[in-house]
């Protein structure tokens, strides 16, 4: 992949993942699955994605509207 969005971590993925951090996990599998010069993009307003720790090729995005002018 070229890019990857992040939007939100939130409660109504419990039911398919059954913890927040479970939830973490598999939405930051797209990490992996980014080209070496990709770039991973997270909602800086999604409370559980602030303080995402990834070693490199991620951007925080304030609103939704910033993505469609990054794209």
């Amino acid at each position: 992949l070229d890019i990857g969005v992040i939007t939100s971590i939130g409660e109504n993925h419990l039911s398919t993942f059954k913890s927040i951090e479970n939830t973490k996990k598999a939405k930051l599998k797209i990490s992996e699955l980014l080209k070496k010069d990709g770039k991973l993009y997270l909602n800086k307003d999604s409370f559980y994605l602030k303080n995402i720790s990834l070693k490199e090729n991620y951007e925080y995005f304030k609103k939704l509207i910033d993505i469609y002018i990054i794209l």
